[in-house]
């Protein structure tokens, strides 16, 4: 693949998983052994891990987006920095749904192989998050 072509590859996931909620899209574009190296230590490993927690995510903030700020290619990498905006409806991470209109950033690193994503590691500002939500005291 190009650089242009793993580009794209991540637009187009990043956009059908998050914007359109499309959970098809993993079988599509993951690797069967997909490694997320900033999974949680009991999730799944693999496709069924990417399943279960995005889909506790869509129960949480049904309304979830993303944008894709900046993203850069090199060799079999392709990093996206992106803002996450949701409502938080539903339980999430312990927290019972507060109605609060969430914003959050995050770095995604995704290492290509073969024509499919295969390896993600990430730094999410989970603090932030949770600081909006009202599970940690803010700043």
């Amino acid at each position: 693949m190009t650089l242009d072509e793993m580009k794209d590859l991540v637009r187009r996931h990043d956009d059908d998983i998050i914007n359109k909620h499309d959970l098809s899209a993993l079988e599509r574009d993951l690797s069967a052994s997909v490694v997320d190296h900033d999974a949680s230590p009991d999730a799944e490993p693999g496709l069924a891990g990417a399943r279960a927690w995005l889909s506790a995510v869509f129960a949480a903030f049904p309304d979830v987006g993303a944008t894709i700020e900046d993203i850069i290619a090199e060799n079999d990498r392709v990093v996206i920095r992106k803002v996450w905006s949701g409502t938080h409806e539903g339980p999430f991470m312990g927290i019972a749904p507060t109605g609060k209109r969430v914003r959050f950033e995050g770095i995604v690193i995704w290492r290509i192989e073969n024509g499919k994503l295969a390896e993600r590691w990430a730094q999410i500002d989970r603090l932030g998050l949770m600081q909006q939500l009202g599970g940690v005291p803010g700043p």
